[in-house]
């Protein structure tokens, strides 16, 4: 059934460059319909009208992605910041350079100033990367959090073949590899704060439950991986 579906439509069929988004999907999700009703209702057709509306709707999405988010920042250098502060560092305004973002709607191209370091020997920073939440500055944090989803139980190539069938993004191992460890850290700094709150849910349902006793909360050594050496642990 695969082999003989149709390919869906592409991202460059589905929106032209400037275009508006909005007109482009009805244009594309009116023609799959009128191609759908041409013929009668099968499981072939039913699968292939799914696959090119989901293919259709996420060029939308991501063409109003791609827009929204290179709006973000002004168009001229004169009416960006001269300055930021970062973490402690002070950085200038340069230049607007060009970036290829993977989103969950596939790749995006967003343009954003560049700004030096005033101390030398360190690396620039991109503000609007760092106020959209890219991760490692190539990925959104929606994908990226999916991809670590991934990561949890499926190797590196397999999730590189997830993203390709699901998002089509080719990605290397190493790409991969910066985009879990953004991630991570990330996640870590809110690691601490979110298990504090699990506790309190936790013991709130046990003060809140009936029995006889009253709740105990025990910590134990169950999951942790102790190696056995020799003759003992």
């Amino acid at each position: 059934m695969a082999q003989s579906t149709p390919t869906p439509p592409t991202a460059a069929s589905a929106t032209a460059p400037g275009g508006d988004p909005f007109a482009q999907l009805r244009t594309q999700a009116e023609h799959c319909l009128r191609q759908f009703r041409q013929g009668p209702p099968t499981p072939l057709a039913a699968y292939t009208l799914e696959q090119q509306l989901k293919a259709a709707f996420d060029e939308a999405a991501r063409a109003l992605l791609e827009q929204e988010f290179n709006r973000c920042e002004p168009p001229e250098k004169s009416q960006a910041e001269p300055k930021v502060r970062y973490q402690g560092q002070t950085y200038r305004i340069n230049k607007k350079t060009r970036a290829e973002v993977a989103t969950s709607f596939g790749p995006i191209t967003l343009w954003s100033f560049l700004y030096l370091c005033q101390e030398d020997g360190e690396p620039g920073l991109h503000p609007l990367h760092v106020r959209l939440g890219l991760q490692a500055g190539s990925a959104s944090a929606v994908l990226a959090e999916r991809a670590a989803r991934w990561a949890v139980d499926y190797s590196q190539r397999e999730v590189r073949q997830w993203l390709q069938a699901e998002h089509g993004l080719r990605w290397s191992n190493d790409r991969l590899r910066r985009v879990l460890r953004a991630f991570r850290r990330t996640a870590v700094a809110f690691r601490a704060e979110a298990q504090q709150q699990r506790l309190l849910h936790w013991l709130g349902e046990a003060q809140r439950s009936r029995g006889r006793h009253r709740p105990v909360l025990a910590i134990g050594r169950d999951g942790v991986m102790v190696p056995i050496r020799g003759e003992g642990y």
